[in-house]
């Protein structure tokens, strides 16, 4: 009897170099599905977002379907900012009721440390308010004080017009000042750079705007802003633009 052979029953040992080996393929599988998985999660992110963006676009439909035409009016800052039902209230008050959760208003991306939960609103120096939303709305389309606020016919092309987009995680308002973006020079406002106020490439390189006449899309921000090509899906009509001396604006 040959003692070198294998007795039935009994298996085989991996040896140091098959084990190596298995090893580093595991750790090839790994290095290519990781970077695949990371996309399909941001993808999913992406997806929740627009979801949400979405909706808020109905929500303002259908608001402003019940009011005659009229955008929601935004608010201002105050010193102990503002909240749900305030005497002087945001957009968010008014799409409120179209909306099913006030959970919409916050994105499970949005790692901000300015919500009321986690900080005192009664401490914030004057002028400084908490975080109620993900959210802001084009300050072009801001309620003047003193009257009533948009209607929709004012707006020249409403698909083309951005209404709504995220806002940055340091920032705790309810509209951002694209009139004041990146040091145009007949901006009547202190110059601020786009990205202190929105989110711009939160989603593969974009991020996701819903616009006037409801529908939301994720686009990059130079196909939203580029002045120096003409470029500028802010702008409402071209009274706006003649009073921001935006000669390169065409519907």
């Amino acid at each position: 009897m040959n003692r070198s052979q294998t007795r039935p029953g009994t298996a085989s040992a991996f040896t140091l170099i098959e084990l190596l080996v298995v090893i580093a393929i595991i750790a090839i599988l790994a290095a290519i599905l990781f970077p695949v998985f990371a996309q399909a999660r941001a993808k999913a992110r992406a997806i929740n977002s627009l979801s949400n963006s979405r909706q808020f676009g109905i929500a303002i439909a259908m608001y402003i379907s019940d009011n005659d035409e009229a955008l929601p009016l935004n608010t201002h800052s105050r010193p102990t900012g503002w909240v749900y039902g305030d005497a002087d209230p945001s957009w968010i008050d008014g799409v409120q009721p179209y909306v099913k959760a006030k959970l919409m208003n916050r994105l499970s991306d949005d790692n901000s440390l300015n919500w009321p939960e986690m900080i005192d609103p009664a401490a914030l120096p004057p002028g400084k308010t908490p975080r109620l939303s993900s959210y802001m709305t084009n300050a072009y389309l801001n309620n003047n004080k003193s009257g009533t606020g948009w209607t929709l016919a004012e707006i020249e092309a409403p698909a083309s017009c951005i209404y709504v987009a995220e806002q940055r995680e340091n920032k705790a308002g309810d509209h951002a000042h694209p009139m004041c973006w990146e040091g145009w020079p007949s901006s009547t406002c202190v110059s601020i750079p786009s990205e202190s106020e929105i989110e711009k490439r939160r989603y593969q390189n974009g991020a996701n705007y819903t616009f006037l006449d409801g529908h939301a899309k994720w686009h990059k921000f130079e196909q939203t802003y580029a002045p120096a090509k003409g470029v500028d899906w802010w702008i409402p009509n071209r009274g706006t633009a003649k009073q921001y001396n935006r000669a390169y604006w065409v519907p």
